[in-house]
């Protein structure tokens, strides 16, 4: 996975999955590629896994970022006014992300609603929905979202936190 400025960078991340030995025998060579370089285990596939997920994350977070600048531009707000506000709450987003992973990871299915209840999340996001429509925004992304949480509701997470819409993403036997 190479990120901007590219190969060499800091930034720049090289999954390795194979044998561990062999990893830190090339290890500081790895690095010169991404200074991010990662041994993820002997599993072959697990840097794939992880490449696929970054991107799903990535093309998820730029489609939501396009969908609200088509918003503020039906009030004449550029791009690049609007960036600076999606970039704070880009931030604040981290800090619900860490939460909802230790939810997850927990493993009871408890989803403590630290911030706010799926009920909350789910008003709000009606309310996105309604105003896309009105301006005449494409509300198809949003109306995913909505459908994706009311069927998570419907499950009886209504109480609980986002983390619980995870539920909805794994396989029916889960």
């Amino acid at each position: 996975m190479i990120t901007p400025p590219g190969i060499g960078s800091d930034t720049s991340v090289v999954f390795y999955a194979g044998t561990e030995s062999v990893f830190k025998k090339y290890e500081s060579t790895l690095k010169l590629l991404g200074g991010g370089t990662t041994y993820l285990g002997t599993d072959h596939g697990m840097p794939a896994l992880y490449d696929v997920s970054l991107l799903g994350l990535m093309w998820g977070t730029l489609n939501s970022f396009l969908h609200g600048v088509a918003i503020v531009e039906t009030a004449d707000v550029g791009a690049q006014q609007f960036l600076p506000w999606a970039h704070m709450w880009l931030e604040a987003i981290k800090t619900f992300t860490a939460d909802y992973a230790a939810q997850i990871d927990a493993g009871d299915g408890r989803f403590p609603a630290n911030d706010a209840t799926l009920e909350t999340h789910l008003e709000a996001l009606k309310h996105l929905v309604h105003e896309s429509e009105a301006l005449g925004v494409d509300a198809e992304l949003p109306k995913y979202s909505q459908a994706l949480m009311e069927r998570v509701i419907n499950q009886g997470h209504a109480r609980n936190s986002y983390a619980a819409v995870v539920k909805a993403y794994r396989k029916p036997s889960e």
